[in-house]
């Protein structure tokens, strides 16, 4: 795995937008993603010497690849769009996965829906500025937005995206999956099969999401030890259990706190996420807990 940590101001003048769009750009370069050749990407010199960028708009976009082992057999890309708020001056992204790209900037093949990730909005924490942190060991993307610091990040959300995982923790070409969630909303949680198409996740041949149960869905309540529970994708009936996230009780670890599972690092950060889609399907329903990402 490999950490980079981009820091955003709250504001919209062109050259503090500029720098922090190519500090994305870098930081994903940095993690060993491939930018593509499409056309009419993001030019952050053009950005940053431009007028300052309106409320509401699209900055610009780009486009990315994996570069492991498995992308010549099941390509995965991603377009990472750079917009601004409709009403808060402050930068934030949307994530969208697929399986080509036509060369002109659109996601070919299955794609996911639009992934949105908060900017730092200075209303909302009082000031300051905050950090975007991104991981990734090549076959998979962790993402926090910069809303709030990493102490306290409520309404922050958090995107988790892998290839599905054999249980010696290797990559397989099953397929792959994502998770987006923060403190105040319901997650989402999207599966795709090996030639990328979407299935159920209520099923238990193909999706399902089973971190902690807790039969009744209300937040769950810290205990004495510390219970760790990894997410699990089912995918053509296999078990992928994701070796780089867990979820665990909320009180059983700060915000912001790291931790050493197995001889990794993993950060904690509360977030929304699906319980027991499968597992317990009668009482599936989102509650609030911690994600531990590995974080090294």
């Amino acid at each position: 795995m490999a950490v980079q940590i981009v820091t955003q101001t709250p504001t919209l003048t062109a050259a503090a937008y500029g720098a922090w769009g190519q500090a994305i750009h870098n930081a994903l370069s940095a993690l060993g993603f491939v930018n593509t050749a499409d056309t009419g990407q993001v030019n952050w010199t053009t950005v940053s010497g431009g007028a300052n960028p309106a409320a509401g708009a699209l900055v610009g976009y780009e486009v990315w690849r994996f570069a492991d082992t498995l992308q010549s057999t099941r390509p995965i890309y991603f377009r990472v769009e750079y917009r601004t708020a409709s009403t808060s001056a402050y930068g934030y992204l949307q994530f969208l996965f697929g399986t080509g790209s036509d060369g002109a900037g659109n996601l070919t093949g299955s794609a996911t829906n639009t992934i949105s990730m908060h900017g730092f909005n200075s209303g909302s924490v009082g000031g300051g500025t905050g950090d975007w942190r991104l991981s990734s060991d090549g076959s998979n993307l962790f993402a926090l937005g910069a809303w709030g610091s990493v102490a306290s990040r409520a309404g922050n959300q958090a995107l988790l995206f892998s290839r599905t995982q054999n249980n010696d923790g290797t990559y397989n070409s099953d397929g792959w999956w994502w998770h987006n969630s923060d403190s105040s909303v319901l997650s989402s949680v999207g599966i795709y099969n090996a030639a990328g198409n979407a299935v159920s996740n209520t099923s238990t041949t193909n999706g399902g999401f089973a971190p902690l149960g807790n039969s009744t869905g209300s937040t769950l309540t810290s205990g004495a030890d510390l219970y760790l529970a990894p997410l699990m994708v089912i995918v053509a009936g296999k078990v992928s259990p994701p070796s780089n996230v867990y979820a665990c009780y909320p009180g059983d670890v700060a915000d912001g706190a790291t931790i050493t599972i197995s001889g990794h690092t993993f950060l904690a950060v509360t977030t929304t996420f699906s319980k027991t889609v499968v597992m317990n399907a009668a009482n599936a329903s989102d509650v609030t807990g911690k994600h531990l990402i590995k974080w090294e």
